[in-house]
């Protein structure tokens, strides 16, 4: 199996890739410890990836900001 890299990844198309190359794969989320920005909580992104010993991937997930204007 070839190494996939999908790090900084919407995680809709980092889903998609794996799926499609049938890679295992196990997710966590992260928030911020602050509350001070907000945040885009359907808006994920891969912020970290580890290849694990039997092949599949553990991925860590966290919102985008959301956008403001001031």
């Amino acid at each position: 199996m070839s190494t996939i890299d999908i790090l900084g990844y919407s995680w809709q198309k980092a889903e998609s890739i794996l799926r499609s190359a049938g890679i295992n794969y196990h997710i966590a989320l992260t928030k911020p410890t602050r509350n001070f920005f907000q945040l885009e909580e359907k808006a994920l992104y891969v912020i970290r990836q580890e290849k694990m010993d039997d092949g599949s991937l553990q991925l860590v997930l966290a919102a985008r900001l959301r956008k403001e204007v001031s």
